[in-house]
C-alpha cells in the first residue's frame, strides 16, 4: 500500500542519515589518500574515481537527502492520519472475520461434510490474506510509528492545553515546571522511538518554549498595561484588535518570542520606565485628593496657607506628569529625576514644545509618505 511504501521510504531515509555520519569521514579519507599517492607520483589507472568527482557526488547525495527529508517532514502529519486510518481498517477486518467465523463455523452435526470443508477452506483463505497483510515486513515499523505518534499526541495535547490557557492566569514558574516535565517525559521514551524526526521536532519545540520562558516572565510584569500590548502589536506589525481578558498563552507564543526578543524587550523597558511615572502620578493624585478632603475639616483654617502651597505644587507636578507621559510615548524613554524636576527652569514649556514638534514631524512624515504613494503607486 502507499502507506507501507511511505513507511519503508522514511525508514530508508533515516538509515541513510545515520550512515552519512560514517561516510563523511570516509570521503575525506579518500581525498587525503589520493593526495598522498600524488605526492609519491602514483600512476592512477584509467578507471580511477578521483576524489573531486567523489566529492561532487557526495554533495549531490547530501542535497537529495536533504530534499527528501524536508518532504518527509511536510507529510508526517498526513502519514500519521493514514497510519491510524489503516490500523483501524485492519482492526475492523479482524473483528469482522472473527464475527463471521462465530456465525459460519461448521459445528452443526446435520451439516454436509463438503459444505463444512468448503466453509473451512473459504475462511482459511480469508484468514491467510489478513495474516499476510498483518505480517508485512513493515508492520513492526508501523507499530513503532503508531506508538510514537500516540505518545507524542499526548504531549501535543498538553502543549495545546497550555496554549489555550488565559494569559491572565499564567504563572511563569509553573509554566516552566510544566514544560520541564513534558521534556523529561520525552527523554523517558524507548530508544527505538527517538530515531524519528517527529520525536526530535517535539523535543526542539519544547526546548524553544523553555528558552522563551524568560521573555514570558518579563511580559507578565505588572508594568505592562494594555497600551503597551497595543504598542507591541503595532511594532510587530500585527493586528492590534487586542482584548487582554481574552489573550492566551498561544497568542503570546505566536509573537515569535525568539526572533522578536529585542523589539519585545524595548517595549518592556519602556513600560518599566512608565511604571515609575504611573506610581508617582497615582501618589500625586492621592495627595491632591487628601488635600481636597482636608478642606472639609473644621480645623483646616490653621493649615490653609501651607495646604494651598502644597496643592499648587502638586497640581503643577500633576500637569507636568501628564505632559511627560505624552512626550515619552513618542520619544525614547529617559529615567526621570522626579525629586529635582521642579527645579528645572521652564520644564513644562519645553516639554510642551517638544510634544508639538514631535506631532508636527509625525504629520509631515505622514504627508510625505502619502505624496510618495501617489507618485509611485506601484511601489506601495
Amino acid at each position: 500500500s502507499s502507506t507501507a511504501a511511505a513507511v519503508t521510504f522514511i525508514t530508508f531515509v533515516q538509515d541513510l542519515k545515520k550512515k552519512t555520519k560514517t561516510w563523511g569521514p570516509m570521503i575525506e579519507l579518500c581525498g587525503s589518500g589520493e593526495k598522498t599517492l600524488e605526492r609519491f607520483r602514483y600512476q592512477f589507472p584509467d578507471d580511477w574515481l578521483y576524489s573531486d568527482q567523489l566529492q561532487g557526488e557526495w554533495s549531490a547525495f547530501n542535497e537529495i537527502l536533504k530534499r527528501k527529508n524536508d518532504s518527509i517532514q511536510e507529510q508526517l502529519a498526513g502519514l500519521q492520519l493514514k497510519i491510524v486510518a489503516e490500523d483501524k481498517i485492519v482492526e475492523n477486518k479482524i473483528t469482522d472475520l472473527l464475527a463471521e467465523w462465530e456465525q459460519t463455523r461448521p459445528v452443526q452435526g446435520n451439516m454436509r461434510a463438503d459444505t463444512a470443508m468448503n466453509t473451512i477452506n473459504v475462511f482459511e483463505g480469508k484468514l491467510s490474506r489478513v495474516q499476510e497483510e498483518y505480517d508485512l515486513p513493515v508492520i513492526e515499523e508501523l507499530r513503532d510509528l503508531k506508538a510514537v505518534w500516540t505518545a507524542l499526541s499526548g504531549i501535543w495535547n498538553q502543549v495545546g492545553d497550555l496554549r489555550d490557557s488565559q494569559w491572565a492566569t499564567i504563572q511563569p514558574r509553573k509554566l516552566r515546571q510544566s514544560l520541564d516535565a513534558l521534556l523529561a517525559s520525552t527523554k523517558d521514551m524507548p530508544t527505538r522511538m527517538r530515531q524519528y524526526a517527529a520525536f526530535e521536532y517535539v523535543q526542539d519545540m519544547l526546548r524553544g518554549l523553555l528558552k522563551a520562558n524568560t521573555v514570558v516572565s518579563e511580559l507578565k510584569s505588572d508594568a505592562l498595561k494594555e497600551r503597551h500590548w497595543k504598542q507591541l502589536f503595532k511594532v510587530l506589525r500585527l493586528p492590534s484588535q487586542l482584548n487582554l481578558t481574552h489573550l492566551t498563552l498561544g497568542q503570546v507564543y505566536d509573537l515569535d518570542l525568539k526572533k522578536n526578543e529585542a523589539l519585545i524587550k524595548d517595549v518592556i523597558i519602556q513600560a518599566q520606565g512608565e511604571a515609575n511615572l504611573d506610581q508617582l502620578y497615582a501618589r500625586c493624585t492621592e495627595n491632591l485628593n487628601s488635600l481636597t478632603a482636608m478642606k472639609l475639616s473644621p480645623y483646616y483654617k490653621v493649615f490653609e496657607e501651607e495646604a494651598g502651597s502644597w496643592e499648587e505644587k502638586l497640581n503643577r507636578i500633576h500637569v507636568l506628569f501628564d505632559i511627560w507621559i505624552d512626550v515619552q510615548r513618542q520619544w525614547v524613554y529617559k529615567s526621570p529625576f522626579v525629586i529635582d524636576v521642579m527645579n528645572i527652569q521652564g520644564v513644562q514649556k519645553s516639554l510642551e514644545r517638544l510634544k508639538d514638534m514631535l506631532q508636527k514631524i509625525q504629520k509631515a512624515l505622514g504627508e510625505y509618505l502619502e505624496r510618495e504613494r501617489s507618485s509611485f503607486p506601484r511601489f506601495y
